[in-house]
């Protein structure tokens, strides 16, 4: 039963199993084979091998070359994706940042801001709410509503008891 030869790892296998036995056994004769359909001498069916196996090398070749590029493009991809994200910021700067020409640049022009539903609004509300409640932030009018305390100086005895402002304590009145 032959082998089964439609796995290329596997076909590599067999096609270098058969140039080394051909190298190693059959020696070259002009004698006609057929093989595949067609007549060939051993050279040429040894060749054809060899030259399947160069195939196969090459593409072991690609891949690696594939590889270390693809390795190389991750390692610079921050500095160029910096570079375009600057370019972008460029561009929408110099054009204006609502500018039908920035398709020219291939950057999108943004999207115009949906609507927010009724339950958005009110959660977003709530939320701001609750933000100024714990940051303990207020409004210019707000602020002017508590009105300025003008600051209030006591002046405290040895002992601790306030003295008013003649000198003498509040108790000893």
């Amino acid at each position: 039963m032959a082998p089964r030869l439609d796995h290329s790892g596997g076909l590599e296998k067999l096609v270098r199993a058969m140039l080394d036995g051909f190298e190693r056994e059959f020696p070259s004769s002009p004698e006609k084979l057929v093989f595949g359909g067609e007549k060939m001498t051993l050279a040429q069916v040894h060749e054809r091998l060899r030259v399947m196996a160069e195939a196969f090398a090459a593409v072991h070749t690609a891949r690696r070359t594939l590889r270390q590029a693809l390795t190389d493009l991750r390692r610079s991809m921050k500095g160029f994706r910096s570079t375009y994200l600057d370019a972008v910021l460029f561009v929408k700067h110099h054009l204006g940042k609502d500018s039908p020409r920035l398709t020219l640049f291939g950057v999108r022009p943004p999207k115009a801001r949906a609507p927010l539903t009724v339950e958005a609004r009110v959660i977003a509300s709530a939320k701001a709410a609750a933000t100024r409640c714990a940051r303990k932030t207020m409004g210019k009018r707000q602020r002017q509503a508590l009105g300025r305390a003008e600051p209030t100086v006591q002046v405290l005895d040895a002992a601790g008891r306030p003295l008013d402002p003649c000198g003498r304590t509040a108790a000893g009145k």
